[in-house]
């Protein structure tokens, strides 16, 4: 596995941990896509260079990588 395998990631929530990690991930260098349920909470991370996007969907076909929020998670009809 190189380095460069994990440079986009896509994350699903931004609450009290979803916000601080993926502002960690920019400040890392990495392309982070971004979605939130509402809006206000990507307003920031876009300033600081995620990408936004405005739906789970087009935010999944978008990035390799997919840190989902749990809850959406446990509600997927494939995770038991």
């Amino acid at each position: 596995m190189s380095n460069n395998e994990y440079t986009q990631i896509g994350w699903i929530g931004l609450g009290q941990m979803g916000n601080p990690m993926v502002t960690r991930l920019l400040d890392a260098g990495i392309e982070v896509g971004v979605y939130n349920r509402s809006s206000d909470k990507t307003a920031d991370l876009q300033t600081k260079g995620a990408k936004v996007y405005p739906s789970r969907a087009e935010l999944i076909r978008a990035y390799p990588v997919i840190f989902p929020d749990g809850f959406r998670l446990r509600r997927h009809p494939r995770h038991p």
